[in-house]
């Protein structure tokens, strides 16, 4: 085996040696190539490109190339010049806790204390139990189920 052959055995298999971001209009117009232009054959036929193919011109991973095509609908939805899709504002389900927690949390912090994920935790059951009595049911051995 000779060494071109080595060489394009490489050019087939690219990846990318850094994580690179890409704007919206990069993937819709990479997509749009990708879907729309033709390859002339040797015997004057034409075909659509393969991901394979398009992929090595384009300098991206094949995988990255399907799975933009598999989610176009999501990107169209981005807005003009986003990197990446934003998520959709989630709502508090309790905003009277989060209210309080909020304050207890500001009242910690200004007293100086270090606040972690178990302080917050161990608070917001604490304040659920004060608002919703009714939405716990402990258990004989003194476990708490929240509702």
């Amino acid at each position: 085996m000779d060494r071109g052959d080595d060489d394009e055995e490489e050019e087939d298999n690219y990846q990318p040696t850094k994580r690179y971001t890409y704007s919206r209009e990069y993937k819709l117009a990479t997509i749009d190539y990708y879907q729309t232009t033709w390859k002339e054959k040797l015997d004057k036929t034409y075909e659509r490109l393969l991901v394979r193919y398009a992929s090595k011109k384009l300098k991206i991973s094949r995988k990255q190339l399907r799975n933009w095509v598999a989610n176009k609908e999501k990107i169209q939805n981005q807005k003009r010049g986003s990197f990446r899709a934003c998520k959709s504002h989630t709502f508090v389900q309790e905003p009277k806790l989060e209210q309080i927690l909020n304050n207890r949390f500001k009242k910690a912090r200004d007293q100086g204390r270090k606040i972690s994920y178990k302080w917050i935790l161990c608070y917001a059951k604490k304040i659920y139990e004060e608002l919703y009595p009714t939405c716990i049911v402990v258990h004989e051995f003194g476990k708490r189920l929240y509702l």
